[in-house]
């Protein structure tokens, strides 16, 4: 469920950078969980007939780029694979490590010499025509009906594999089955995210950290990650008992609050601390985020926005930095 929430949450960060004509930001992340989260997808929708068979020989291998086109590139991939085999079959879908020392001309792209990841998925579907190869990664083009294609899956696949600096190869014979080959190139920078100590995060030294949302369960939920981080987290749900707190002389090393409350917002919040001299570091978490709410919250005082869903590594990463 926390893939799935973090997937939607990239994808509408890319929707909104797409409107405002914005810049993509890439980011090191390894190929296989990625992968292992479309299957699980794929999973437990398939349809009677159909075999899903996975080899992955890739362990820990890392492209750079944005992780949520990759998952849309292979998830289009399978399921081009599916519509393929309406009468069932077997899809298999692999990963490789693979060295090109010179160049080669595939069947759609060229392939520079380098160090790649092959990713394959294959089908045995009805194969594809000669006069259709040459069309297969246009946008619109589809040989299906207007009921079951739209022509833009295989598109999709091209501008990802492009942007990533990859190159296409695909296998069909004319009667039986097709293999799309995507080669990405590795990459031997660090992942993104990674910090210094124990599971690539800071530990916190025992730093008293006040945590406000109007949901107890979540209350709780970042009671457990801030103890597990070596914080010494107090918990309410009513922003205005940590403003009595304080003013009796509690001392808290940083803020985390919640946005959207009934009774008082976090930037409300924020701006009745710094209203009272309080100098305390707050951390705002929201579901919304974007420029004006970004805006706001800095105005009001509030030292780093943070999205939801929270990740342990972003709330590390964050704290270290306010509590330096």
């Amino acid at each position: 469920m926390l893939q799935a929430a973090l997937r939607g949450k990239a994808l509408i960060d890319r929707i909104l950078i797409f409107s405002r004509g914005g810049g993509r930001v890439f980011s090191v992340f390894e190929l296989e969980p990625v992968v292992e989260e479309v299957l699980a997808l794929l999973s437990a929708t398939l349809r009677p007939g159909i075999v899903l068979e996975r080899s992955l020989d890739a362990p820990a291998a890392r492209i750079k780029g944005d992780p949520t086109q990759a998952f849309e590139a292979i998830l289009n991939l399978c399921t081009n694979a599916l519509q393929a085999m309406p009468e069932g079959g077997v899809i298999s879908v692999r990963t490789r490590r693979t060295r090109n020392s010179s160049d080669r001309v595939l069947s759609h792209s060229q392939l520079a010499p380098g160090d790649y990841v092959a990713l394959s998925v294959s089908d045995q579907g009805r194969g594809i025509a000669p006069d259709v190869m040459d069309h297969l990664f246009e946008p619109f083009f589809t040989t299906r009906s207007a009921q079951s294609g739209t022509g833009l899956g295989l598109a999709v696949v091209h501008g990802v594999v492009t942007e990533l600096g990859g190159a296409i190869d695909v296998e069909a014979g004319s009667t039986r089955g097709a293999c799309f080959t995507l080669y990405l190139p590795e990459s031997t920078e660090r992942l993104s995210g990674e910090l210094p100590g124990r599971d690539g995060l800071v530990p916190g030294k025992g730093q008293r950290v006040a945590v406000v949302d109007d949901d107890p369960e979540l209350v709780g939920l970042n009671l457990e990650m801030l103890s597990r981080l070596g914080y010494a987290p107090e918990g309410f749900i009513d922003a205005t008992a940590v403003l009595d707190a304080i003013q009796a002389g509690t001392a808290y090393g940083a803020v985390l609050t919640d946005e959207a409350m009934p009774r008082m917002t976090g930037i409300q919040l924020a701006e009745a601390l710094r209203r009272r001299g309080s100098r305390t570091p707050v951390l705002l978490v929201s579901g919304h985020g974007g420029a004006l709410l970004a805006e706001r919250a800095a105005a009001a005082g509030v030292d780093r926005v943070l999205t939801k869903p929270l990740q342990r590594s972003d709330l590390a990463r964050a704290l270290n930095e306010v509590l330096a």
